[in-house]
């Protein structure tokens, strides 16, 4: 498409909460460094106690060559042991003692290359290539030269190594768990086909199929409906960023400006959003922020720019189990959330999840000013079967659904 490159366009008429796309990772996704010792690396999922000391039969635990892979079960232990670990074993214990800046690229570098089929690393060789800022381009040599360094391969080509760590940085999905936040990295070109758009119509989930051991993306849409031959997108960056700040992170790490209707003022309600945006003041000391919230009134709470003031509030009310507060405030972010992303974002079902939990710790005097709970927990199952990637086989919501029946 001009102007646009490489993309997705829907062949047929979806309806919010249709599956897009629903594909399996290249390469098993690598867990973040700050994530490796808490969880599983076949399923990413997390680790018990027993599984981190490997107390007890089957509980899984380190492996005992290397000491630096975890996993929740012996079951899990060994399919992992077949398809990656039994070659990267040795080699992934040298990476750890290298002085690496970043250790996930080399890593995941290291997987690619060793690999059985060789496709898997002409397949990011195919993905686009990112700008090469100065910061890109030694991250890349340095996840290919400690590659080579443990591999010791004559066959290895550098400057091809460090193309396929430059486009992984470029093209890699942050794989999410269940309170949205990225514990590991994979590549799933089919996905990266998806264009940018602060104002997306789809979002992204994942889910580790058992069957076949692998951790797939799943791409549903959001919007009430899209017509055949509309192109699908998802947001590259937090769109609850002012239109400035989205625009300088995407040139500066996906080389394009963007165009989207929120960022060209096309969209008249979300350009008094971005008003309300240019209010929000991050630095804002914690008490002065508290203090703020008590004096606004209800509508006033549930404005974008007081999103800092509220969200600081809230955690103060949860750190303090000041539950009263802290389902005030929980009320606001719901509102607020659903205006800087949209009514089906991952962001909204969490903090509805929130707010359901929350009244549930309040006496019943103090819930009248709220929506009945059960139409909060309603709400949250709603959005989250649709912006999770297991929809209604997913944990979370599995458990919310049976929280709900013993409300009914």
């Amino acid at each position: 498409v001009d102007g646009r490159g490489r993309c997705a366009i829907a062949a047929k008429p979806l309806r919010r909460g249709d599956v897009v796309l629903d594909a399996p990772a290249t390469v098993t996704p690598i867990l973040r460094f700050e994530h490796a010792t808490e969880r599983c690396w076949w399923c990413l999922g997390r680790l018990s106690v027993r599984a981190r000391t490997g107390a007890g039969e089957g509980e899984g635990g380190r492996c005992s060559r290397c000491q630096v892979a975890f996993y929740c079960c012996r079951e899990h232990q060994m399919a992992d042991f077949e398809k990656n670990h039994r070659r990267e074993c040795k080699l992934v214990a040298k990476l750890q003692r290298l002085p690496l800046l970043n250790l996930e690229p080399a890593t995941t570098l290291l997987r690619l290359v060793l690999a059985p089929d060789p496709a898997a690393r002409t397949t990011v060789l195919e993905l686009s290539a990112p700008p090469m800022t100065p910061e890109l381009i030694k991250s890349s040599v340095e996840a290919a030269d400690a590659v080579m360094t443990v591999l010791r391969r004559p066959d290895l080509d550098r400057a091809t190594l460090a193309s396929v760590a430059a486009r992984f940085n470029n093209n890699n999905f942050g794989v999410v768990n269940e309170i949205y936040s990225a514990i590991a990295v994979g590549i799933f070109p089919r996905a990266a086909m998806l264009n940018h758009s602060c104002k997306p119509n789809c979002v992204l989930g994942y889910r580790f199929d058992e069957a076949s051991g692998e951790t797939h993306i799943v791409v549903r849409c959001t919007a009430e409906s899209i017509a055949a031959g509309e192109e699908l997108c998802h947001s590259y960056c937090d769109t609850s960023w002012h239109t400035s700040k989205r625009r300088a992170r995407l040139q500066a790490v996906y080389g394009f400006e963007c165009t989207c209707v929120f960022c060209t003022g096309q969209d008249p309600e979300r350009v008094k959003i971005e008003r309300e945006l240019e209010k929000i003041d991050s630095d804002m000391d914690s008490q002065l922020a508290i203090d703020t919230f008590f004096r606004q009134t209800k509508e006033e709470r549930h404005r974008p720019g007081n999103l800092s003031i509220t969200g600081q509030t809230h955690n103060f009310a949860m750190e303090t189990r000041n539950f009263a507060l802290a389902a005030a405030t929980s009320e606001a972010l719901t509102a607020i959330y659903s205006q800087i992303y949209s009514p089906y974002h991952p962001m909204v079902g969490l903090q509805l999840h929130t707010l359901a939990d929350l009244l549930s710790r309040l006496p019943a005097s103090e819930r009248t000013e709220y929506p009945d709970q059960r139409t909060v927990l309603s709400r949250a199952i709603e959005v989250l079967k649709l912006t999770f990637g297991g929809g209604e086989q997913d944990p979370m919501v599995r458990a919310l659904q049976a929280r709900l029946a013993t409300m009914q």
